[in-house]
């Protein structure tokens, strides 16, 4: 578990790819866990999520991602959380000693680390609930590119496990309730039919939704 911030703080400059020096803090400081707070962290003290609602990633955009980043570093801060204060999340074993779990901004953390890049900016989200996290950081990586329909039916079902109701769903996602329900079904098909849906196929060779949903 990552431990919690302390009076007794040491900080480091670092030099981002575009000339900026930035302060970061080397221990946690009040600001780790405050509601909104802002500033840079290493990008190694953040673990990902093994919950993140984004299972696909496009190779081509994420390579053009971490190019980016290589050379003009992070310009849109992370969403993290403390994760001595979600109790409910679990990560990895090898990032057991991260003060800090990502919400939102899986795809910059790897293209920082990938990059060299060792500061990058994070903006903290405090959760009263496991319930209110998750719905968080669904609507979160849905806002930064669209999940696929089969990631959304899987987060679909993960977030009924918290409570979350059907209408309410609808209502956060923007879909009609036969919308929903498609992309839930998606997630009783076939591996060999789910593969159908890979959204890095043409358009035409593509599984529709609403067939998957009949299937």
């Amino acid at each position: 578990m990552a431990v919690k911030a302390n009076n007794s703080t040491t900080s480091k400059s670092v030099s981002l790819p575009d000339g900026t020096t930035v302060s970061v803090a080397t221990s946690p400081v009040g600001w780790w866990a405050e509601q909104n707070g802002t500033g840079f962290v290493d990008p190694t003290n953040i673990a990902p999520d093994i919950k993140n609602p984004r299972r696909h990633m496009n190779p081509a955009r994420l390579m053009e991602l971490h190019e980016s980043i290589k050379t003009r570093g992070v310009r849109q801060s992370l969403i993290v959380t403390p994760r001595h204060l979600v109790p409910w999340a679990k990560v990895e074993p090898q990032y057991k000693n991260c003060y800090f779990l990502a919400v939102s901004g899986h795809r910059r953390r790897s293209g920082a680390l990938l990059g060299g890049v060792s500061a990058v900016p994070v903006m903290v989200k405090l959760y009263a609930s496991e319930k209110e996290h998750r719905m968080d950081a669904s609507l979160l990586n849905k806002g930064q590119e669209d999940l696929t329909p089969l990631e959304e039916g899987i987060e679909i079902i993960e977030l009924q496990g918290l409570g979350w109701k059907i209408k309410e769903l609808c209502d956060a996602f923007g879909y009609q309730t036969p919308q929903l329900y498609d992309r839930i079904y998606l997630t009783r098909l076939h591996p060999d039919i789910q593969a159908m849906l890979d959204p890095d196929d043409p358009k035409q060779r593509r599984l529709p939704i609403t067939t998957g949903g009949v299937l």
